[in-house]
C-alpha cells in the first residue's frame, strides 16, 4: 500500500469549491431546470400580454372654397386573449412555474452548502491522514530499532525470547497502523475528487494534480 496524491495540496478549499460548482453534473442539472422553468414562465406571460398596434395617418381635409387643413390621426389597437378559463389557466401556470423556480433555487443552495461541507471534510480528513502517516512512519522506525536491540540483547543474554516477541508485535502493530492511515488518506483523496465532480479512473490512476484557476 502506498499513498496516492490526487489533488495538489497547494489548492485551497475555496478554489476546490469554485471548481466543483463548474464541474458537478447535479449543479448543472439544477441550473438547467431553473432556466427551463423561467423560460416557461416567460412564455406564459407573453400569452396573456396584450398585443398593441399603433397606427398613424395624416392628410388634408376640407374643400377648395373653405380651405384645406392638415389632419393627423393616431389609432391605438389593443387586443387581448379572450376567455376567462384561458386567462385563469395561464395565470395558474405562471404561479406554478414561479413556485418551481423558487423550489429549485432552494434545492440548488442546499446542494451548494452540502458540497462545500463535503469538500471541507474530505480536505481535512486527507490532511489529518497525511499527518498520521508521518507519525506512523516514525513509529515503524522506532519499532525496527527496538526489535534489533531486543535481538542483540537476547544474543548477549540481556533479553529473553519473550522480549523479542513483544518487540515483533510492536513492529507489526506499527506497520498495521501505517497501512491503515495510508488507506484512509487514499480514501479521503478519492472522496475529494468525487466531491469536486472529477472522479474518474483516469484521474485516480494517474495521480490527478491539475491546478484550478
Amino acid at each position: 500500500v502506498d499513498t496516492r496524491q490526487l489533488i495538489d495540496p497547494d489548492i485551497d478549499i475555496e478554489t476546490l469549491y469554485k471548481y466543483a460548482l463548474e464541474a458537478r453534473e447535479d449543479i448543472k442539472s439544477l441550473k438547467a431546470e431553473i432556466e427551463a422553468y423561467k423560460a416557461q414562465r416567460s412564455s406564459n406571460y407573453a400569452d396573456i400580454a396584450p398585443a398593441v398596434v399603433i397606427s398613424y395617418q395624416n392628410g388634408l381635409v376640407g374643400t377648395k372654397r373653405s380651405g384645406m387643413a392638415q389632419h393627423n390621426s393616431i389609432a391605438l389597437d389593443v387586443r387581448m386573449a379572450l376567455g376567462q378559463n384561458f386567462l385563469l389557466g395561464t395565470i395558474t401556470q405562471i404561479k406554478a412555474d414561479s413556485a418551481l423556480v423558487k423550489q429549485k433555487k432552494l434545492e440548488l443552495e442546499n446542494l451548494k452548502r452540502q458540497i462545500k461541507e463535503d469538500i471541507i471534510n474530505s480536505y481535512y480528513d486527507s490532511s489529518n491522514a497525511l499527518k498520521q502517516i508521518e507519525s506512523s512512519k516514525i513509529e515503524v522506525e522506532a519499532a525496527d530499532v527496538s526489535l534489533n536491540l531486543s535481538l542483540t540483547n537476547m544474543k548477549a543474554g540481556e533479553a529473553t525470547f519473550i522480549d523479542v516477541i513483544a518487540s515483533q508485535n510492536l513492529k507489526v502493530q506499527a506497520n498495521i497502523n501505517l497501512i491503515k492511515n495510508m488507506i484512509e488518506y487514499n480514501k479521503a483523496q478519492t472522496k475529494l475528487l468525487f466531491n469536486i465532480g472529477i472522479l474518474s479512473p483516469k484521474n485516480v490512476l494517474r495521480n490527478y494534480k491539475k491546478r484550478f484557476y
